[in-house]
């Protein structure tokens, strides 16, 4: 969490979140138009019958200021479950 500063409009501190997540993907580039060997020769490793996957890390950062009542931006609870949704 960065260091939280003050907002000149309401005096409120604004604090910054991250939540970080990850999901994986598989894909094979293949054209019908062309030999096993020319998928091959130009596709390479991302022509793998048994497909070529790649790994990606989401980094969420919500920024806002600190509820008085609550103490806290946003619910992390909330957060982690908008980003689960959308990784699912």
């Amino acid at each position: 969490m960065k260091e939280a500063h003050l907002h000149e409009a309401s005096m409120a501190p604004i604090c910054q979140l991250q939540l970080t997540g990850g999901f994986s993907a598989a894909h094979r580039v293949h054209s019908s138009h062309l030999t096993e060997e020319e998928n091959r020769r130009l596709y390479g490793k991302c022509n793998n019958p048994h497909f070529h996957g790649h790994n990606y890390r989401v980094i969420v950062t919500v920024a806002g200021p600190v509820d008085v009542r609550t103490g806290v931006v946003l619910d992390m609870v909330l957060l982690k479950g908008w980003l689960d949704d959308v990784l699912s």
